[in-house]
């Protein structure tokens, strides 16, 4: 099955799971991340509003401020080189929406981070496989970000970690020589290390 055609599949997949099985999910995954002691060593740790059916991070969110975590979110930017920028983002955040409508801390550009100024990146995917490639909604805005860890000998970070409902796990992807791998994945049924 190439890319377009799974993509499409998982993403109408997602969409029909009930609102009470997308909120179970994302409990689970929250619980499998709060048990997993992943997040004592990090402190900067960056995240996502979910679309699309993806799973649900608000229980994760919530998690990190609880833990006093300093939480971002992504802000798409106008440059090439880094096409994702990571804005703060705390209960009391003023939001703006992007041109998908997805809602970003409204913040000044001062105040952004790229992603080599984070400890850990937790990613969106519409599927993953079991060594750790990922596919993404196809705009490459995460890969671009993060090709500085490819040319690094020894990746420290930020750790990279997918997000998913389990069934967005499939066997095989092919990867292109632009996909940056994860690092773990964590879903509503296991945590994942790839190394």
């Amino acid at each position: 099955m190439n890319k377009t055609t799974l993509r499409k599949k998982i993403r109408t997949q997602r969409r029909e799971l009930s609102l009470e099985q997308q909120q179970q999910a994302a409990i689970d995954l929250a619980s499998n991340l709060k048990t997993s002691r992943f997040l004592r060593r990090h402190k900067r740790i960056a995240c996502y509003l979910a679309s699309d059916g993806e799973i649900e991070t608000w229980p994760i969110i919530e998690t990190l401020w609880s833990l006093k975590k300093q939480v971002y979110l992504p802000v798409i930017s106008h440059f090439p080189w880094a096409p994702l920028w990571f804005a703060p983002f705390n209960p009391d955040s003023n939001m703006i929406f992007n041109r998908f409508g997805i809602a970003e801390p409204d913040v000044r550009p001062d105040k952004r981070i790229t992603a080599h100024g984070l400890d850990l990146v937790f990613l969106p995917l519409v599927a993953f496989d079991l060594a750790g490639n990922r596919i993404g909604m196809g705009q490459g805005y995460y890969d671009r970000s993060l090709q500085f860890i490819k040319q690094r000998k020894y990746w420290r970070s930020p750790l990279l970690t997918g997000l998913a409902h389990d069934f967005q796990s499939i066997n095989k992807i092919d990867s292109e020589k632009w996909d940056v791998p994860l690092r773990y994945a964590i879903t509503d049924k296991r945590f994942i290390d790839f190394a």
